[in-house]
């Protein structure tokens, strides 16, 4: 099905719900009906004329609309919606404009705008109907979206055809028809030579001007007049229009300098620039690129950065990373491995009344429930590091990170600083384990009675454990409940002082380093649901595993950090 679509979204808040919007309707339609960059728009180019002519081209637009798409403010603390030259405030004005199809999508629970809350180009927008679409009912969310799109590509390719006809009938009509009445061709009459009063005119000869046609000088006089007359006549109503031709840049030109060759016919749509590096340290970053590392480097706990995938991510102090706020999930994983084809299953050890065995459990069944939102488990320390290495490439490649970003597992002393461990002694993580005698729940303030675990410390196996397969000798924490058998939910207990959630419990998190000196297993912090011994309960317990070792407690989370941080 022909027809174009604009996703029109405000990428501090909303790229995740945007990214997978465009995957799904990318399933329906086609990766190339679909556009939802306009920051790539080329150096130097008028961006409010690009963003117009892209807009113009769509049958529809969809307006993701998040919880602070009305409120979102500039660097210097102004609304943005208030600014002309706002992206998305454009984006939306020129499609209401030229009566282009609008929905408003509604995602994380946010609610339509009111009229007095837009300025007045946007204020036809509220009596558009929107979609709300939630977690919970993503896929059909964006199957009702996908049929509302396909009935606007419907007609617009409707109307498209009729008129293509309607042009085509009466193009053939006038060739069939022609008129009737040729046009009379007036030339203009060539001068007459003056005759003396006194003279009679010469008899006419071979050589000599008779009366029945002009004079060759006349000849010669008139064309030379009509070339004149034609030349002065483009100069003035065509020349001026002309672009002038672009001139190739000078062979001497200085490595310093790039040039941007123009395009040699007009853009059908909008592509990244073509620039010419004359050395690898040269290059034009894109828009794109240079808000991405702006995002980057001002998220906060109040304002984290997302990433294609909905990971948020929030600084540490003491540290030149930022961290996941919770694990990674069963749908973050599940993309890598359905984009990759990467095999993460065999050898998984997982729970039964006779203890921890290889049962043929994996990642996509652990032996329990688990729903998108919680934890993966049954991943390796090579999962996690292949996991990383795919989000790193795929991010990069889509324009989602910087050149010099990557992610990667956390080190040892930087999930210390993030679980807000300080001053920690010993050479290696396993010299360092369980030496502070603090809970997580115990940072930044100790607790009058810390064990058992205060209500809502975390997901650990607290009595609610025993139900199930549960091993009849394993222990569970007397007298805690969490409410969680298994694993939970990411998020389902309050984050720490940096905006971190399961920094104790939920699933151990593999680390980047060796446990000790052998340099044979890395590190495995934060505990997990299956765990009731104080000790490991420990902010600064250390735990360890093989390279290889897949459990149905273990999970891993992700940082990112600059390339030279690893």
């Amino acid at each position: 099905m022909s027809g174009q679509i604009f996703i029109s979204y405000r990428r501090e808040e909303s790229r995740w719900s945007a990214r997978s919007l465009n995957d799904r309707l990318s399933v329906s339609f086609g990766p190339k009906q679909i556009f939802m960059d306009i920051d790539t728009i080329a150096l130097g180019e008028d961006f409010a004329r690009a963003i117009e002519t892209t807009v113009a081209k769509c049958d529809v637009l969809i307006a993701v609309i998040g919880n602070n798409w009305l409120t979102s403010k500039d660097d210097q603390g102004g609304r943005r919606l208030d600014n002309p030259e706002d992206f998305v405030r454009m984006e939306i004005a020129t499609a209401l404009k030229r009566e282009i199809r609008v929905i408003p999508v509604l995602v994380d629970g946010a609610l339509m705008p009111r009229s007095t809350q837009l300025p007045d180009d946007l204020k036809p927008l509220v009596r558009r109907n929107a979609l709300q679409i939630s977690d919970i009912s993503f896929d059909g969310d964006c199957q009702r979206l996908a049929a509302a799109i396909k009935e606007v590509l419907e007609k617009a390719a409707t109307e498209r055809r009729e008129r293509d006809e309607h042009q085509a009938s009466n193009g053939k009509r006038e060739a069939d028809n022609p008129s009737t009445e040729t046009p009379k061709v007036v030339y203009p009459s060539p001068p007459q030579p003056t005759e003396p009063k006194s003279e009679k005119p010469p008899p006419p000869s071979s050589g000599g001007m008779g009366r029945k046609s002009p004079p060759k000088q006349a000849i010669v006089f008139l064309t030379t007049a009509a070339v004149l007359v034609g030349g002065l006549v483009y100069l003035i109503t065509i020349r001026p229009h002309e672009a002038p031709s672009p001139q190739p840049a000078a062979a001497s030109a200085s490595p310093s300098q790039f040039v941007i060759a123009p395009p040699t016919s007009a853009p059908t749509s909008f592509s990244r620039v073509v620039v010419p590096r004359p050395s690898p340290s040269i290059s034009a970053t894109p828009l794109q690129r240079e808000v991405i590392s702006k995002t980057l480097d001002e998220a906060t706990r109040d304002r984290p950065w997302v990433n294609s995938l909905g990971m948020k991510f929030v600084p540490v102090a003491g540290t030149q990373v930022l961290f996941s706020v919770w694990d990674t999930r069963v749908r973050d994983f599940e993309i890598f491995v359905k984009g990759t084809g990467y095999d993460a299953t065999g050898g998984m050890w997982s729970i039964g009344k006779d203890g921890d065995k290889q049962r043929g459990a994996t990642w996509k069944e652990p032996g329990f429930s688990q729903g998108a939102n919680h934890p993966v488990v049954g991943v390796s320390w090579n999962d996690a590091e292949e996991f990383c290495k795919w989000l790193t490439k795929r991010e990069r490649s889509g324009g989602d990170l910087p050149e010099d970003r990557e992610y990667r597992l956390p080190k040892d002393e930087e999930w210390s600083a993030a679980v807000g461990l300080k001053h920690e002694v010993g050479n290696t993580p396993g010299e360092k384990s369980g030496k502070i005698k603090l809970y997580p729940w115990d940072i930044p303030q100790k607790w009058d009675k810390s064990w058992p675990p205060p209500v809502g410390a975390g997901n650990y196996a607290g009595e609610e454990a025993k139900i199930g397969d549960w091993p009849t000798d394993s222990a569970v924490i007397e007298g805690y409940y969490d409410g969680y058998p298994r694993t939970s939910p990411v998020g389902s207990f309050e984050a720490n002082l940096y905006g971190l959630h399961d920094m104790g419990g939920n699933v151990w998190q593999w680390c980047e380093d060796w446990y000790d000196a052998q340099m044979k297993n890395p590190v495995l912090r934060g505990a997990s649901w299956r765990v009731a011994k104080p000790v490991e309960l420990l902010a600064s317990y250390r735990n360890f595993g093989s390279l290889a070792y897949r459990g149905g407690a273990i999970g891993f989370r992700c940082v990112v950090a600059r390339e030279s941080s690893r």
